[in-house]
């Protein structure tokens, strides 16, 4: 198993969810580089959340928020070059905290049961993702949040965590980058 699968697996194992409640994965951040073959490319984990949905339920959805158009184009053409089902994968175009904001006002009941935090690397973007109150209002009750390439980004989540106790706790997970973060809520 390689360090991101690794990373995968143990938020996954954290996720406290139940059928036949609808599963629902938000990715910030999709596919990049339609050459992936290896961990290291970009994109690896929209194919991996696609698979595991379909091998899990059929009630799931997987939403993906993209700020680059030219990456939900690769994103598509991935699948459809690789005959994919993605018919649990819904895309949008735009600012996370903004696409977020709306989906919290139009759709108050649409959670989400793990955020896989990948996207820009600026660690104040993460941070305003994070703290956001529409951010708090799409979350399911004990959600898992995982953070990838973590580092800067995932510390300055930590601080406002830990200043502001928010009931999450996290641990971080070694991978052949710069490893994973996972937080959960403590009940």
């Amino acid at each position: 198993m390689t360090g991101r699968q690794k990373g995968f697996s143990a938020a996954l194992g954290k996720l406290r969810w139940n059928e036949p409640e609808p599963f629902r994965i938000l990715e910030i951040g999709i596919l990049r580089d339609d050459s992936i073959g290896s961990e290291e490319s970009d994109g690896w984990s929209t194919k991996y959340w696609v698979d595991f949905c379909f091998s899990v339920t059929k009630n799931r959805r997987v939403v993906g928020i993209e700020i680059s158009p030219g990456h939900i184009e690769t994103c598509l053409r991935f699948f459809s070059d690789r005959k994919t089902d993605i018919s649990c994968l819904d895309l949008y175009l735009g600012d996370a905290i903004e696409i977020i904001k709306t989906m919290s006002e139009i759709s108050p009941t649409f959670k989400f049961d793990l955020v896989y935090l990948d996207g820009p690397s600026d660690p104040d973007y993460h941070l305003s993702l994070f703290s956001s109150p529409s951010f708090m209002k799409i979350l399911r009750p004990s959600p898992v949040i995982l953070i990838d390439d973590a580092g800067e980004k995932d510390q300055k989540i930590i601080e406002y965590i830990e200043k502001n106790n928010l009931g999450f706790k996290y641990e971080h997970i070694s991978t052949s980058t710069k490893g994973m973060t996972i937080i959960t809520q403590e009940k």
